[in-house]
């Protein structure tokens, strides 16, 4: 390898983002809409905290291929040997980059399902509380075994029970079909994440790489590749088998690349750019992320330094 004063060798690699504010998840106590928002809402706070605490481990790894280089002395090397080693070593920062990011993803995607949810039964309550405020509807035991308001006959507004209770079921029946719409929708943003998660795993499995894309080779031993391939495969029955709920569907790369990169890029709310993801458009064959590959790399931010 050749000295020379020119740029670091292995540029620094944008971080994992996690948003500064998260969705709120009101309080909720009728449970009408089914789902564990809180629960949701701390998978999503444990899926950002590590994230977060990888984006250090992909800096530290940066500086350590710069100072292998040369670059605590202010010099870097250049030629053949040098982008090896560079391709080589560096790709492990870029694959640990882009894992951070697809996991602050699905944590934004579940954050975003958690309040969605949580909000839709709240709106239930709301005009279940007004209810009992107002004196149509009666809490009572059989509302506490059934769930379902009971009329009032104590009350002035005895009369108003049956056109609030069409109301009520009207509202129940709107909120339960878009929280059904909401968790659909999760499902497929899931799916995405998880086809580039595929990606990565197979990556590594298969040691092929993507012309422009990281190189796989030499980053497993035989023993890990033996250890892992049938827990891959596992995984991706596993995967195949709740994808098979959501029906046909095609997962585009370069739309999913484009939403990857602008999370990667610093959004403020990685819920809001997830939730913004398209449904994937009709694709030719070869067009999916298993045909084309390269999700990752380029998710990195940093993929074309590595390209052979």
């Amino acid at each position: 390898m050749t000295p020379n004063r020119r740029t670091p060798p292995l540029p620094n690699i944008p971080p994992a983002k996690v948003p500064a504010v998260r969705p709120y998840i009101p309080p909720t106590w009728a449970k009408y809409i089914k789902g564990d928002f809180n629960g949701m809402s701390t998978l999503a706070g444990k899926l950002y905290a590590f994230a977060q605490a990888g984006n250090p481990r992909v800096d530290e790894l940066t500086k350590q291929v710069n100072g292998l280089l040369g670059y605590q002395y202010s010099v870097s090397y250049s030629g053949s040997s040098a982008d090896s080693f560079k391709a080589s070593y560096g790709q492990d920062a870029a694959m640990m980059s882009a894992i951070n990011k697809l996991i602050s993803a699905a944590a934004g995607i579940i954050d975003t399902l958690a309040s969605r949810l949580a909000t839709l039964e709240q709106r239930i309550e709301i005009f279940l509380s007004d209810g009992f405020q107002q004196g149509y509807f009666l809490q009572d035991e059989n509302f506490r075994k059934t769930n379902y308001p009971s009329p009032n006959p104590g009350s002035a507004n005895y009369t108003m029970y049956s056109s609030k209770t069409d109301e009520f079921d009207k509202l129940f029946r709107k909120c339960s079909e878009e929280a059904q719409k909401a968790r659909e929708l999760a499902a497929a943003e899931l799916s995405k994440v998880a086809d580039a998660l595929m990606e990565g795993l197979d990556y590594y499995r298969t040691k092929t790489g993507t012309a422009g894309t990281l190189d796989p080779k030499g980053l497993l031993r035989t023993g890990q590749l033996a250890w892992y391939s049938p827990r891959i495969e596992a995984l991706r029955k596993e995967l195949g088998e709740n994808k098979a709920d959501l029906g046909p569907q095609q997962t585009d790369l370069k739309s999913v690349l484009k939403d990857m990169q602008s999370i990667g890029a610093g959004a403020q709310q990685v819920g809001d750019v997830i939730s913004a993801i398209p449904a994937p458009p009709a694709q030719r064959a070869g067009e999916t992320l298993s045909a084309a590959g390269g999700v990752l790399s380029g998710l990195a931010g940093a993929g074309e330094y590595f390209a052979k």
